[in-house]
């Protein structure tokens, strides 16, 4: 949970079955995670200021309620996910929803000739309901350091290309991209268990 404890993060707790997100909600270039459809708490700010006691301490936080993070296969490497923005259901359990300022990833890209072939495994044995992709073309001194550290780099949402991609537990997609730095950001819904938008760090040779 230590990215939660970097990053502004708003909560929505709800009673058991209300984390099914709202249907018919399309990610945008910066996308938002759908919350759910009823709430019976007002959000609550869990920001990390000196001092001050979050009104939720971080470890508290139900491990259920976080989506487990999906992985990119490329060139023969692997990428741990950073999962960001999310509202995300236990399948006996209440609902959460957690609202990042950024996407993080892993501090390291990984490297790949052009064209780029990602492949990106689910962590769920369900498949996906949707699954939408946006490509950012970023630079080593984008990230925020204020808040990027050993674990994570946070990236602001920008202008990105987007793919659609046909939901799968291993989706695939080519990309000829020019040399040079990406964040590929992934939106991901399940039905019945919410949506959360993933994010990778990548170098095209």
């Amino acid at each position: 949970m230590r990215q939660i404890g970097l990053f502004l993060l708003v909560l929505s707790v709800c009673l058991a079955g209300c984390g099914v997100p709202a249907q018919g909600v399309t990610p945008t270039v910066a996308p938002t995670a759908t919350p759910p459809a009823t709430a019976t708490a007002e959000p609550l700010v869990n920001t990390p200021t000196p001092g001050v006691t979050p009104l939720i301490p971080t470890e508290q936080l139900p491990s259920a309620t976080k989506p487990p993070a999906a992985t990119l296969e490329l060139a023969g490497q692997t990428q741990v996910a950073g999962v960001g923005t999310y509202c995300w259901s236990s399948p006996d359990g209440p609902g959460l929803c957690a609202d990042m300022v950024g996407i993080p990833t892993s501090p390291q890209p990984l490297t790949a000739s052009a064209p780029v072939k990602p492949r990106f495994v689910m962590p769920l044995d369900e498949v996906p309901t949707e699954m939408t992709l946006i490509v950012m073309a970023v630079t080593a001194d984008d990230p925020d350091p204020s808040f990027s550290d050993s674990e994570f780099r946070w990236w602001e949402y920008r202008d990105g290309e987007s793919h659609t991609l046909t939901p799968a537990r291993e989706a695939e997609i080519e990309l000829d991209l020019q040399p040079g730095l990406y964040v590929l950001s992934l939106f991901v819904r399940w039905e019945g268990r919410g949506d959360v938008i993933y994010g990778w760090y990548i170098k095209s040779n």
